[in-house]
């Protein structure tokens, strides 16, 4: 469902964008259960699940800057965080025997932090509830701090791990 919530953003149709949101989370949500109620879990589930979730996530906010609905430094934080979390996996699996990536509790807040701004912005944008322009505004800047805070997590425990430390 990512192409069609990308186009709605592009669009501006960002009510419709948001119900295709909750259609793909809500598809997500049982996907997952059904996946550990009946031991439906595979190596490739596991990699795939969650890559396709930051997929979404990603192309969201890309298209949410295109659209010009958030500010482009929200946008660059959130991609050069990626990025980074992207270059470290990728020179881990290159270089080390390292091959778990489990998400931390900072990952968690930044990614929850995101869901929320998103939602937020396209509540704002479809115009289903007056008066979020001051809470856009913090949204923005907590969806910015737990982005950066979780970046440099990430990075410490990367350069940690990678020096068996952890």
């Amino acid at each position: 469902m990512t192409p069609v919530v990308a186009l709605a953003i592009l669009d501006h149709r960002y009510g419709a964008a948001l119900v295709w949101f909750i259609a793909a989370a809500f598809t997500d949500i049982i996907d997952g259960y059904l996946a550990r109620r009946f031991g439906w879990m595979t190596q490739a589930g596991a990699w795939l699940d969650p890559l396709a979730d930051k997929a979404m996530l990603v192309t969201i906010y890309a298209f949410l800057w295109m659209a010009g609905a958030i500010p482009a430094w929200l946008a660059g934080l959130i991609f050069g965080r990626d990025i980074l979390i992207l270059v470290m996996v990728g020179a881990a699996l290159a270089l080390t025997k390292l091959r778990e990536f489990p998400p931390s509790q900072w990952g968690k807040f930044c990614t929850f932090s995101q869901i929320v701004t998103a939602v937020t912005v396209m509540v704002h944008g479809g115009g289903l509830l007056e008066g979020l322009e001051v809470v856009l505004q913090v949204m923005f800047v907590v969806a910015g701090g737990m982005t950066g805070i979780s970046g440099a997590h990430y990075f410490y425990g990367g350069v940690r791990r990678w020096m068996g430390k952890d």
